[in-house]
């Protein structure tokens, strides 16, 4: 039986194929390779797992996922570079997003939370989102990749932040309603819920009225708060690339309802980010590269359709 590793890599080899995209599953390899190097574990186990796929595309007849798994096989050889940080005291509120992140890897929730109190009473709400909130989630992840935070940190400081964040929130409407309303939501079988949720508070401080559905949402209440809230867009969030099959399902679904079909579809995440194109293969309208880039996106897509 195949590990959770080595069905991973047949997902992504799958979906590179059907996409079109071999970057996909190249770059899958290549992320990879870079955890495992980071733990001591080398690529031995990589290796093995893309040698027997190599087999079976070889049996099969499979040129097109032979012809990645051989890139994927010479990709493995190559030196890994470490991600470069998040977190830099030159930039904006940087010093502030380090004390912060620091605070809550001490375990210190109750100070954290001082510290951005003290900060909203003289910084934007925009700039403690995108300055502090948001480099500190993506630094994390750098982090957890690198093998210097666990899982369990990982997930404290994003629980800690959804708990501060919280308590932010009636700032949110300071700003007059423009009357728009979006659904925001991850694509089913995505737990990164966060990322989505400053996108809706992002609209909720532009005027928006935003639905916000959290982590892993099925595609039929996906649909069925379009149609029941009347709203004007929809904004999907996917982590890892093997959740793109499951959003273009989401697509296809909100196409293929009368009440939901013409509604604009916007597309965001870590995904996207690394394969900034890929939202055309899942049949969005746009993607997003943050929170201010999606109102921005989502109002230029409603001018087009007015």
């Amino acid at each position: 039986m195949l590990s959770s590793d080595a069905r991973t890599l047949r997902l992504y080899l799958r979906q590179a194929v059907e996409l079109g995209r071999a970057e996909l599953f190249t770059g899958y390899v290549a992320w990879q390779q870079s955890v495992a190097t980071s733990r001591g574990q080398g690529t031995a186990e990589t290796r093995a797992t893309l040698q027997h796929l190599l087999s079976e595309a070889r049996k099969d007849g499979a040129r097109a996922q032979e012809a990645l798994i051989l890139d994927g096989l010479e990709s493995l050889g190559a030196p890994t570079l470490e991600p470069e940080t998040f977190l830099e005291a030159e930039r904006p509120h940087g010093a502030l997003a380090q004390r912060y992140l620091d605070l809550l890897l001490e375990g210190d929730r109750r100070a954290a939370a001082q510290c951005i109190a003290e900060a909203a009473e003289r910084t934007p709400l925009r700039a403690l989102y995108l300055d502090v909130f948001q480099p500190v989630q993506w630094e994390m992840g750098r982090l957890w990749e690198l093998n210097r935070v666990t899982v369990a940190q990982e997930h404290y400081v994003t629980a800690a932040t959804q708990l501060i964040m919280s308590q932010l929130y009636p700032r949110l409407f300071e700003r007059p309603r423009t009357g728009r309303r979006i659904v925001v939501t991850c694509v089913a079988g995505d737990l990164h819920e966060l990322a989505p949720r400053i996108v809706a508070d992002f609209f909720e401080m532009e005027g928006w009225d935003s639905f916000y559905l959290g982590a892993n949402t099925p595609h039929g209440a996906v649909v069925d708060t379009i149609a029941r809230r009347q709203v004007d867009a929809l904004a999907v969030s996917a982590t890892m690339a093997a959740q793109v099959p499951d959003l273009r399902a989401l697509v296809a679904l909100v196409r293929a309802t009368d009440h939901t079909r013409r509604v604009p579809v916007l597309v965001g995440g870590a995904t996207f980010n690394r394969h900034p194109d890929l939202w055309r293969s899942v049949g969005a309208d746009g993607t997003a590269v943050d929170a201010v880039d999606a109102v921005v996106v989502a109002e230029r897509l409603l001018l087009a359709r007015s």
